[in-house]
């Protein structure tokens, strides 16, 4: 699965992805805003055996969620690259990840390749 260009903003104990059973998560530049805590917010192992992150933020700052993810016992191999599957833009800073998402995202709201 790849995960690009997501917001996601809480208070711990909450998590944002879930590596579980089979899974293979590609995490790309994701914004994680989460009062106290750290960047363990953010990811949990449930069963999975394969994340890798690059470019995240964790409340302003890289996220290091590989760092992250080698604590849980999760290999950095997922086996693939999304950039050899398809075509994207992912965003590349925290503002213009959050601008586009809290703009675009939700029932109702207009969408669009940023």
């Amino acid at each position: 699965m790849h995960v690009v260009n997501n917001v996601h903003r809480g208070r711990p104990p909450l998590y944002a992805l879930g590596v579980g059973v089979e899974s293979a998560i590609f995490s790309e530049r994701n914004v994680f805003r989460y009062r106290g805590g750290g960047p363990s917010q953010a990811l949990a192992a449930y069963g999975g055996e394969r994340f890798r992150d690059t470019g995240s933020w964790f409340n302003g700052r890289l996220a290091r969620l590989n760092a992250v993810a080698r604590d849980l016992g999760l290999g950095d191999d997922v086996g693939w690259d999304p950039a050899d599957v398809y075509d994207y833009r992912a965003l590349t800073s925290p503002a213009a990840v959050e601008r586009y998402v809290l703009r675009h995202a939700g029932a109702g709201r207009p969408h669009g390749r940023p």
